[in-house]
């Protein structure tokens, strides 16, 4: 996982689980490649289309990947 622009690899994501910080129900390496690949979605899409996304100023669109992992993180997020 490492020189995608994002360290999450599934041992950190294993880690987490044996800190109780991420949900114990969670697997590690599907977490970390559909986060990874949920990002790269966002990024290549806003590449694409960010110009014309009438719902944002233009300005959003930069904010939106670190809102979309921020999301993410919160959905594998122990209680």
């Amino acid at each position: 996982m490492e020189g995608l622009g994002i360290n999450l690899p599934s041992s950190s994501i294993s880690d987490g689980i044996r800190d109780a910080c991420i949900r114990p129900d969670i697997d590690p390496t599907l977490a970390a490649v559909t986060v990874i690949d949920s990002v790269r979605a966002l990024q290549q899409h806003l590449l694409l289309r960010s110009r014309v996304m009438v719902e944002l100023k233009q300005d959003k669109p930069t904010r939106m990947i670190d809102e979309l992992v921020r999301y993410l993180l919160k959905g594998i997020a122990a209680s």
